[in-house]
């Protein structure tokens, strides 16, 4: 058994003497806005003294190699150092607690993309595959984080998955710090090895709980310094599952395990020699994971009550309001309350319309800046088609005063909204854009968080309109969305003032008429372009004294006994 040993020391000392100064060690895929901080950490096995014949690039949805983006700068490095490159600096710091050694671009990967490092041009270790796009593959990081089984790598242009642990993917979904993390990257845990001797590493499934569908698990593992077969070997695998019967196993291929039940449980695995029996000393290893399981409730209020990171299952039918292509996202409702689904993985690929109805959406109760919502684990299809959903007609007093907890995700309208143009607009709605918006209750915010909404880039509304829009948040504090054009509408125009006329116009001497069939009292608003009421009078008469308004141009608005008439106003 010696001789073996010695034979694989001089042949991992042959493998690893190319490049073995520096070693990826772990890659990270942040869940802040963004989805930062982003980048990976290397390990500095010996002493360098200079690091710009190193550098790094990334291979973004297996369309092969960009080549050596990053190159170090002449700094050294020693021995035992854990080196950080991060794809910016500030959310990186706010997240791990501590600064990265370098930022680049080149860093801002995403949890499907490959890693390289490079020793004067040439690939000395790979982290994914550079060819494939990881999305739904072993390797798939997405807000979560890979890091490297202890003593392994580098590994050349060749990928070991085996050597690598996994945190699964959402592993980040809701965290704002790694200490706080559920599942933390291991920062700094890396511990390089040479040793010759032999040992036996999980690296999937990881300490962690998976969500109830999942109950089929390849495990991931790395043997090294033995060789495993039936025969002609230093011994083979002997593993259990919860302490039950022990299975011999004489490859290094993953082991499947399937139809596991909700709970908790421990896979532990050892090395054996050839006759069966147990090293000396022993070299195992074990890993104790949960897969959870869904309470149920019945509708959206019960839901939005529950504990964030548990799994729920809604029993009762909920009705789309709105999708997005944005991270698959979707907005269901019930008589109850409202759901923002966030779906980044598309689990859902069921296409849904507004009226769609859904019965048993499952998945995990999570939040992001403060505002629930709901990470599906599973497609629930379709159980009813064209049902209408009614907005619940609210003020800008009421969001104010109920808040979020009363109306967040939910479907609302707000009569007569006056919206302003932000500083330096160009007087059309913008993506991602506040607006402060005033109804004859109060104020607010609409913020253009559907980017793909049809109403981008057209012009602002320079009069009071009716809204229909989605109710959202910012760290508590509520904002709107209208979905699209049909959510902005003006009075309708059937229903006008009756022989309705205004002169002069333009306005020279600060005098208008209004005429209409009936002549009674009536409510007039005048707005200035950023929809500012500059003027506001209920009067039954027909000449209107507005000469303390400056030149200009105005829009007035008058309404008589629950009719209306707006028309553009010129001062000179």
């Amino acid at each position: 058994m010696k001789k073996i040993y010695l034979l694989l020391v001089t042949i991992l000392v042959t493998s690893l003497s190319f490049g073995q100064d520096l070693i990826i060690t772990g890659t990270f895929d942040g869940p802040l806005t963004g989805g930062v901080p982003k980048g990976v950490e290397l390990y500095v096995v010996n002493n360098i003294p200079n690091l710009s014949i190193y550098g790094v690039g990334s291979a973004n949805n297996g369309d092969g190699s960009d080549g050596e983006e990053f190159t170090f700068p002449a700094d050294a490095a020693t021995a035992g150092d854990f080196l950080y490159i991060a794809s910016e600096d500030v959310e990186f710091t706010n997240f791990f607690g501590f600064a990265p050694n370098y930022t680049s671009g080149a860093m801002a990967i995403n949890g499907d993309d490959a890693i390289e490092l490079f020793m004067n041009g040439g690939v000395i270790d790979l982290f994914g595959l550079i060819d494939v796009d990881g999305t739904d593959e072993p390797w798939e990081y997405l807000d979560g984080w890979a890091y490297r089984a202890d003593g392994t790598g580098p590994d050349g242009n060749t990928f070991v998955l085996a050597n690598w642990f996994f945190s699964g993917i959402n592993a980040f979904d809701g965290e704002t710090t790694n200490a706080t993390a559920a599942i933390p990257f291991p920062a700094g845990a890396y511990i390089y090895s040479a040793s010759p001797d032999p040992s036996i590493s999980i690296s999937y499934p990881a300490n962690t709980t998976y969500n109830p569908e999942i109950t089929d698990f390849d495990v991931l593992f790395n043997v090294a310094n033995f060789a495993v077969a039936s025969s002609g070997g230093d011994g083979y695998i002997k593993y259990t599952l919860d302490g039950g019967s022990a299975t011999s196993y004489y490859t290094t291929d993953p082991i499947a395990l399937s139809g596991l039940a909700a709970g908790s449980h421990t896979f532990y695995m050892e090395l054996v020699d050839n006759s069966g029996a147990v090293l000396s000393p022993e070299v195992n290893d074990q890993v104790a994971f949960d897969i959870a399981s869904y309470t149920n409730v019945a509708n959206l209020a019960a839901l939005r009550a529950g504990t964030e990171g548990e799994y729920y299952k809604v029993t009762g039918e909920v009705f789309g309001t709105y999708a997005q292509e944005y991270n698959n996202q979707k907005w269901v409702q019930d008589a109850t309350a409202g759901m923002k689904i966030h779906d980044p993985d598309e689990v859902i690929t069921t296409a849904y319309n507004e009226g769609d109805g859904v019965v048993n959406l499952r998945g995990k109760l999570a939040s992001y800046n403060q505002v629930l919502q709901f990470v599906p684990t599973t497609d629930p299809g379709l159980n009813s088609t064209g049902n209408v959903v009614t907005p619940e007609v609210i003020t800008l007093a009421d969001l104010t005063s109920k808040g979020l907890a009363e109306y967040e995700s939910e479907l609302v309208q707000i009569a007569q909204v006056s919206i302003a143009d932000v500083s330096g607009g160009d007087g059309t709605f913008q993506t991602g854009t506040n607006y402060d918006i005033t109804d004859a209750s109060g104020t607010s915010i609409l913020r253009t968080d559907f980017f793909d909404a049809n109403y981008i880039g057209t012009d602002l509304p320079l009069i009071p309109m009716d809204y229909t829009c989605i109710v959202s948040g910012y760290n508590g504090t509520p904002q709107v969305t209208p979905r699209d054009t049909s959510d902005i509408l003006s009075v309708d125009q059937q229903n006008v003032i009756e022989g309705f006329s205004l002169y002069p116009n333009p306005v020279t001497h600060g005098i208008i008429n209004i005429s209409t069939l009936n002549n009674s009292d009536k409510n007039i608003q005048i707005f200035d372009l950023l929809g500012k009421v500059v003027f506001t009078q209920t009067t039954a008469k027909t000449s209107i004294d507005i000469s303390n308004l400056n030149s200009g141009i105005y829009i007035i608005n008058i309404e008589e006994n629950n009719h209306f008439a707006t028309q553009k106003l010129v001062i000179k």
